[in-house]
């Protein structure tokens, strides 16, 4: 892999660290959704089995909401104690309600406890992945120098999406051996418990390591700011730069929904309208993950010696251009042409999550980073990656199931076009959001 071979011991243990929490977390909330249509069965009542699915979605998008009171608890006590605390309490608490999940009896043998305990753990579930994601990020970013930040950055995306590709397989393997009666009815229980090795394995890991330089630094002359200073000072760099922060919003909010759309969402519309079966439809996500996730360094690498501006732009643009061709190929195409359209989308979307997560990481200062992170970050992957799914369903139900969920696509597109435009003409003041100096008392 690009550059990674010619890293020393301990770089290459920070960003496997990176990489390893954000692959278990990812693939602990992915799961669910590939399973979806299990699930749905297994914890809510036969009597409304034509509304079960969407029953789980609403499920997961409770789930997806309260992310960001996780992911503010969570940044700001890394912004206090330390990014690498909070990396090891996340993977713990994301693996644990996993396996929980795995173990929670069916609606016919508890009930309608059995939707409580779902709705329950699952909102457990994410406020954990809510820190994990920001503390991450922070971590491998200020572990590295000013000329790597994009490529030890864009390991949690491969991390993250590799998840995604790990569960999609896992299902993948499951929902074909109960298909094909190689496998019990119950066996996608199993895929959960496999969280259990992961957490143990990522715990093993992370606790050896050192906390982030750019957090040592930025921390090594001051005394220890309270959690209320820490929050006050986050609210007043939003109220100072509004039209910045809203800016770095939008293209946020394109990334989770074209991630929502294109990489979870889609094989359930493949099997509803294009009425593909569940196993080719994981198939076809799973060989997409598996590309996306290989060429994800590949831009974290041009990051550094690229402008990142021009880059989100073309990425940008190229998910307006495909979006028509490729829900319509999704709603209406052959295998092989559904295939060839989500592994074009995949190239545009690896730039994306390598380039977006570490711009809009490095936009903060360090000694408020995840907390300004929690704050903006975190709340709208709560709505976008939420709201997306449930969007995307009714849209194809109500409206043309081949353009209507393109457009909302190409919309998102146009607003991010909007917040680069102003964030090049912002380039100026650039500095002074990214400065390590940044101090919280002249904040307050």
């Amino acid at each position: 892999m690009i550059s990674l071979c010619k890293l020393n011991s301990t770089s290459k243990r920070i960003i496997f660290s990176g990489l390893i929490g954000n692959l278990l977390e990812s693939f602990d909330i992915m799961i669910c959704i590939y399973l979806a249509h299990i699930v749905s069965q297994a914890f809510f009542s036969p009597s409304t089995q034509n509304k079960n699915l969407l029953y789980t979605f609403f499920v997961f998008l409770a789930g997806y909401l309260s992310r960001p009171l996780g992911s503010l608890l969570i940044g700001i006590f890394a912004d206090q104690v330390g990014r690498k605390k909070m990396l090891v309490y996340s993977l713990l608490m994301t693996g644990g309600c996993t396996a929980i999940i795995g173990l929670i009896p069916s609606y016919q043998t508890i009930g309608v406890t059995a939707s409580i305990l779902f709705l329950f753990f699952r909102i457990l579930q994410n406020i954990s992945v809510g820190g994990e994601y920001i503390s991450s990020i922070s971590y491998l970013v200020e572990s590295a120098s000013k000329h790597k930040r994009g490529f030890y950055g864009s390991w949690v995306s491969v991390g993250f999406n590799g998840g995604a590709l790990l569960a999609s397989f896992l299902v993948y393997i499951v929902v074909s051996g109960i298909n094909h009666n190689y496998l019990p009815e119950w066996s996608w229980r199993l895929i959960f418990l496999v969280a259990i090795i992961g957490t143990l394995l990522g715990y093993w890991i992370r606790i050896s390591l050192p906390e982030s330089l750019g957090y040592i630094l930025a921390n090594s002359s001051s005394r220890q700011p309270s959690k209320f200073t820490i929050l006050k000072s986050s609210f007043f760099y939003l109220k100072e730069y509004p039209l910045y922060c809203l800016s770095l919003m939008v293209i946020s909010w394109l990334g989770v929904s074209e991630t929502s759309a294109i990489f979870i969402y889609s094989p359930i519309h493949m099997a509803t309208i294009n009425t593909l079966s569940v196993q080719k439809a994981l198939e076809i996500n799973t060989l997409s993950l598996l590309l996306l996730t290989l060429i994800i360094p590949f831009f974290g690498y041009l990051y550094d010696r690229i402008n990142r501006l021009k880059l989100l732009v073309m990425t940008t643009i190229s998910f307006i251009v495909l979006a028509p061709m490729y829900f319509y190929y999704l709603s209406y195409g052959s295998y092989f042409q559904i295939l060839i359209s989500k592994l074009l989308f995949s190239i545009p979307s690896a730039c994306y999550y390598a380039v977006a997560t570490v711009l809009i990481t490095e936009s903060f200062p360090v000694s408020i980073r995840c907390t300004s992170l929690a704050l903006i970050y975190q709340m709208v992957s709560a709505l976008a990656g939420g709201l997306t799914p449930i969007i995307l369903i009714y849209l194809s139900q109500h409206y043309h199931p081949g353009w209507a969920p393109a457009a909302y696509i190409m919309l998102s597109g146009g607003f991010c076009l909007l917040g680069l435009s102003y964030l090049y003409t912002f380039r100026h003041r650039q500095p002074l959001a990214e400065s390590a100096e940044f101090s919280l008392i002249e904040l307050t």
